[in-house]
Parts: C-alpha cells; structure tokens; sequence
C-alpha cells in the first residue's frame, strides 16, 4: 500500500461540512487492503498505529461521532481511492481504519483452482437459477432455450448466453462466441478497486497495461489480440466489470 495522503476539511460559510462514510454501525465488513489494513488510535494516517488487520478478516461498525474525515490513498500511479476514517471494532481492538479498503463482500481469495464464478457461486450466493441459457445446438443447427437441469456439453456449443443472479444485487452474464466468452459483472454499492482486486485474483495476467482514471480503469494483456482485456467503470453507485477471455 502507497502512502496515505489525508485531504482536507471542506469549508464553507466558515461552518465544518460533516462528512458520511458508506458503512453504518454494526455492519460487519470484510477488510480488501491486499497487504492489511493499519488500524490508528485516532483518525490521522500519523496516529499511534494499533495494529495491522489482515486480508480477508472482518470488523464491526462502531458508533462515529463528530465530523468524518476525507481520506485518499494512491493504490498505483493515477488511481486513488477515496474514503473516510471509519471507528471500527476487531476482536477486541478499537480503532480507526480507512474505510476505501472495507466491502461488505467477502475479499476474494486466489487459488490456483478456482474462478471467479467460484467465487460469486460459493462466496456471494445464487438467488434462483440460471435463467435466460441460450445455446447453439449443431443437431438442430439452430439456437434454443435450455430447459433447467439439462444436460449438454458446452465444449459441443458454438454460442451460448446465460444470465444469473447472486445476493447483494450483483448480476452476472456470460456469453460466448465464435472461440472466446465475454463476461459483464455489475455490483452495485461497490468501487473501482474492489472490482480491480477481482480481476487480478481470478484472472492469470488482467495487469500488463494500465489506462486509469477516476471513471474506469482498462486492463489489457499486450501479448495477446481481443482476449485478455477487462474494463471496469462505475455508474450511479454500480461497479461494471466487463472482459473477454
């Protein structure tokens, strides 16, 4: 993690602007901060440091009161994530931490044999069944609509399109065609970096080449053409990572 960078208190009327985290008390968050995350007596990236808490682990909301600091951290060169200092409660510790670094989502984790439909099935959770599963049948040379729990070998498909639901609101689809798939994966209540720590657990090489800036972030591997590339934007307060593979 780059060095923390504290902005300042916003004026106006000569009146402090109180400022609101996300979070709220007595949510349990999961922390993202890929090499832990400093928990500090007081919300100042200078204060006594507490402890560091680990990736993956959770902490409680406590109560916040008073005015919410503004805080941004410089993840990699032209992406900064902003957040505020957030009181918050690991086993039995107290402190500050940034809360840029907390997802209500667990905080994906790499394995060689897993993927990131592994993650959404295992640590999000399916509501219903897939639904809309379209597929190109060579033995009726046409597409068709699968029926639930049929089987079929998608090494046989030429196309398909399937759509799923998870909790949380996240929706994903997954298309393929003509030798590569195409995801589009929408997380509402969610950040660019959150969506940036997804792609670079469950894809082998998403970071060769940066385009960054504080709408998307573009991730492409030079060495291949078409496949390889990812994009991530937020609209109205929703992740969409898309990508081809």
């Amino acid at each position: 993690m780059k060095i923390l960078l504290i902005t300042f208190l916003f004026f106006a009327f000569g009146l402090t602007i109180a400022q609101e985290s996300r979070f709220k008390e007595g949510e349990k968050l999961n922390i993202w901060a890929t090499s832990g995350l400093n928990m500090r007596d007081k919300p100042d990236a200078k204060a006594a440091k507490l402890m560091a808490i680990p990736y993956g682990a959770k902490v409680i909301v406590q109560p916040n009161i008073g005015v919410k600091i503004l805080f941004e951290v410089e993840e990699f060169k032209g992406f900064i994530v902003k957040g505020y200092w957030l009181l918050v409660k690991y086993g039995d510790t107290q402190g500050f931490v940034f809360d840029g670094f907390l997802s209500r989502l667990p905080a994906p984790v790499k394995e060689t044999n897993k993927n990131l439909v592994d993650y959404l099935d295992s640590g999000i959770g399916k509501i219903g069944d897939k639904f809309n599963v379209k597929i190109y049948d060579e033995k009726i040379d046409s597409m068709r609509y699968v029926r639930f729990n049929e089987e079929y070998d998608l090494n046989l498909v030429q196309e398909y399109l399937y759509h799923q639901k998870y909790k949380f609101d996240i929706d994903f689809t997954v298309m393929k065609a003509l030798g590569s798939q195409d995801f589009k994966l929408q997380i509402p209540n969610s950040d660019l970096y959150q969506g940036y720590i997804l792609l670079k657990n469950y894809f082998e090489k998403p970071v060769f080449k940066f385009n960054v800036n504080q709408d998307g972030i573009e991730l492409s591997d030079r060495e291949e053409e078409g496949r390889g590339h990812f994009t991530i934007i937020k609209a109205n307060n929703t992740i969409i990572v898309t990508g081809v593979f």
